[in-house]
């Protein structure tokens, strides 16, 4: 196994689904991960209170920096956002959305990450 590939879905039901669906391909794949996303941002409880101009001291005119709700100070810098008019939201919106990590081979990689997009998984990354 040589690719890893990961993707987010909305629910749980849906990356139940792909690994259904990549199990019933035929596929040979590992299964590294399938957990909620929001898992990953364990909050520590000692840096909550931290500013976000701790991190972003010079922010540019016209633009303003934010960064998620609930997310622990350690994690902000790499989801922090820019916005010239106005502030979105991060792509963490659901408490439902799943994180699924599996394992390929090149080979396979292509029917893999198309599998996943049919099974509507977003988000998806390549790490070879």
């Amino acid at each position: 196994m040589g690719v890893q590939l990961e993707a987010r879905f909305d629910s749980e039901g849906k990356a139940k689904l792909a690994v259904e669906q990549l199990r019933q391909s035929g596929i040979i794949f590992e299964l590294i991960e399938l957990k909620p996303a929001r898992s990953r941002w364990r909050e520590t409880g000692e840096n909550e209170n931290r500013a976000i101009n701790a991190v972003f001291p010079q922010v540019p005119d016209g633009c303003s920096a934010t960064y998620p709700s609930g997310m622990p100070f350690e994690h902000m810098c790499a989801r922090a956002y820019m916005a010239s008019n106005s502030l979105r939201e991060s792509a963490d919106k659901s408490d439902t959305d799943m994180q699924l990590r599996i394992n390929v081979t090149e080979r396979s990689l292509g029917k893999a990450e198309k599998i996943i997009r049919e099974a509507k998984g977003y988000g998806i990354r390549i790490v070879r």
